[in-house]
C-alpha cells in the first residue's frame, strides 16, 4: 500500500497493530488533553468573558509501514 498511497492514523490505539501494513499514527497524551479541555470548558462556563486561548500540546509521530515518501522523491 505505501507505494501507492500513505495512510496515517491518530491516537496510537492498540488496533493500529491489527492492520497490514502496520499503521503509522500520531501519539498524543490523551489524558492530559482531556484535562486541559475540561479546564477550558469550565473557565468559559463560569466566566463567559474569559479570553479564548490556544493550547499547544506535544505529539509524537509513530512511524510504521503505512507511509512512504512520494514517488518523485524516491
Amino acid at each position: 500500500m505505501p507505494d501507492q498511497v500513505s495512510v496515517t492514523g491518530f491516537d496510537n490505539i492498540e488496533d493500529t497493530f491489527l492492520s497490514e501494513p502496520r499503521l503509522t499514527t500520531v501519539n498524543v497524551e490523551k489524558e492530559l488533553m482531556g484535562k486541559r479541555e475540561v479546564q477550558v470548558l469550565f473557565n468559559h462556563m463560569n466566566r463567559p468573558e474569559f479570553p479564548k486561548e490556544t493550547i499547544y500540546m506535544s505529539a509524537l509521530i509513530v512511524h510504521r509501514e503505512s507511509i512512504d515518501p512520494p514517488p518523485e522523491s524516491r
